[in-house]
């Protein structure tokens, strides 16, 4: 596995809105992570971009792995997927830095949390995947001893000229 894991600090928290719900890139993939996006539809990056949004997407999901779990399969890393939304630019104070449209219902809005987070970055390659990735983010953890605070894997998905590169965090317990 060829992966960099970090230690990331992440000082305050990145903010999501949903667009449209009946309409994203992810309601066609498997948000298993066996089949990932690797674009972002020319409609859905319109609506983003209307909305002053920065493109960026993020899926929370579940995983069953832990301590006590020695030989988890590669479906128990990412499961159980949620669509949090597009990413919306925010200052360090937690303040929205656009003017949202009025039809944007602000009262689904998620978040990435501040905090520590064991985390890894890639794009989209024959080779690379975020349940490859999970899989090393997880070894890490083991490696360096690091409690997960949760059972949350966070997924975040950028533009990246005319791939899609994704990003795991795992929350370290601090």
């Amino acid at each position: 596995m060829d992966y960099t894991i970090r230690r990331l600090e992440l000082f305050k928290d990145l903010l999501y809105f949903q667009v449209n719900k009946g309409n994203n890139d992810l309601a066609e993939a498997e948000l298993n992570g066996i089949h990932c996006p690797q674009n972002f539809s020319s409609e859905t990056a319109s609506a983003v971009e209307a909305a002053g949004l920065t493109g960026e997407r993020l899926t929370r999901f579940c995983t069953q792995v832990n301590r006590k779990n020695l030989e988890p399969t590669a479906e128990q890393y990412l499961c159980q997927g949620e669509f949090c939304g597009y990413g919306i630019p925010s200052n360090t104070d937690g303040s929205i830095e656009v003017v949202l449209p009025e039809d944007m219902d602000t009262k689904g809005q998620q978040s990435l949390p501040a905090g520590t987070y064991g985390f890894v970055q890639s794009d989209y390659t024959s080779d690379k995947n975020p349940i490859k990735a999970a899989e090393a983010l997880w070894l890490e953890f083991l490696w360096e001893e690091w409690e997960p605070a949760d059972n949350q894997v966070y997924l975040r998905e950028l533009p990246h000229g005319n791939t899609t590169v994704f990003q795991l965090f795992r929350r370290i317990k601090t």
